[in-house]
């Protein structure tokens, strides 16, 4: 799981700095909350670059009329200027300029805005708004951004966002960078029954889909793991082995086998008795992995379901 949230936050720190995710992969080996920590902390530095005359500029806006101000901030302040002044505005005086300009525009003031410092700006967007820049986020891919907004929206807005976009890509991908892995359960709370089976065919297309599915569903209760456990082990045959697969090429069986262990027994059977899961070179890998005694924990509890030769080798 560490190197799933480390890879989100060396892409988050890439995003923040302007530059390829490349060139800080180095720093994937690191703990993750040390590279939240130096993201939040370059994200005070810029924030507070320049803030004397930001504080001018938000001076002056408030005592502008708002039609007059939101010409201003199109035209001639631009979307990293509108974005660092956000933050020096009242919400309410905000709130009214973002309402007259265009989703367009918006959306570039997204990817600069920092969430925790104009939270309650956030919240007070109207829901149809709201939909409109998540849709044009989502067309840039730009699921890092959105995933940043997902703590500060109001259920509403969360919910309409998701009824307002049809493919579960988009959700799987914003979800793995989401700032509170916590906030996991809520999502996934909103979608039906027939979304979520969707959600996990979705992410079965290919590796990396499904290393987002794992990340989300890694931060998931019990119950909610299991259920959406319960849709994969559903799935059939040839899929299962795909997903082996994927767990195999990027070494995903620390989160894999834990969301086995979440299911009810016969899905357990099932999942473990496939022969691709049952390979000697898979049973190697688990066993390499069980050398973390989390990992070895939960392959205590599959052992039960385990077929006999593979208990024997683990």
């Amino acid at each position: 799981m560490n190197a799933l949230a480390a890879k989100a936050e060396v892409l988050k720190l890439a995003r923040l700095l302007g530059v390829a995710e490349k060139d800080f992969a180095f720093l994937e080996s690191f703990d993750p909350l040390a590279i939240r920590a130096l993201r939040e902390q370059m994200t005070a530095e810029l924030y507070d670059d320049g803030k004397a005359l930001l504080q001018k500029v938000a001076a002056a806006t408030k005592l502008t009329p708002t039609s007059i101000s939101a010409v201003i901030a199109e035209k001639a302040l631009g979307p990293l200027l509108c974005a660092r002044v956000a933050s020096l505005l009242g919400a309410d005086k905000a709130i009214d300029i973002a309402k007259r300009l265009p989703a367009p525009f918006l959306a570039e003031v997204c990817l600069h805005l920092d969430p925790r410092r104009t939270a309650g700006i956030i919240r007070g967007t109207p829901v149809e708004q709201v939909v409109a820049v998540s849709k044009i986020l989502q067309a840039k891919k730009e699921f890092v951004t959105m995933a940043r907004f997902v703590d500060a929206l109001s259920p509403e807005a969360i919910k309409a966002v998701i009824n307002a976009t049809p493919d579960e890509e988009p959700l799987l991908r914003t979800a793995v960078f989401a700032e509170n892995p916590a906030v996991h359960n809520e999502l996934v709370s909103y979608l039906p029954r027939s979304r979520l089976k969707s959600l996990i065919a979705r992410a079965t297309v290919d590796a990396e889909l499904w290393s987002a599915a794992l990340s989300l569903m890694s931060h998931l209760n019990p119950q909610w793991r299991g259920e959406l456990g319960q849709l994969t082990a559903e799935l059939d045959d040839a899929t299962l082995t795909r997903l082996v697969e994927y767990a195999q090429a990027k070494k995903l069986w620390g989160v894999q086998l834990p969301v086995i262990a979440a299911i009810p027994p016969a899905g357990q059977r099932r999942m473990l008795a496939t022969a691709a899961i049952n390979q000697p070179a898979v049973l190697a890998a688990i066993a390499e992995a069980a050398r973390d005694n989390s990992l070895a924990a939960v392959i205590a509890t599959l052992r039960p379901q385990m077929p006999a030769a593979m208990s024997a080798a683990l």
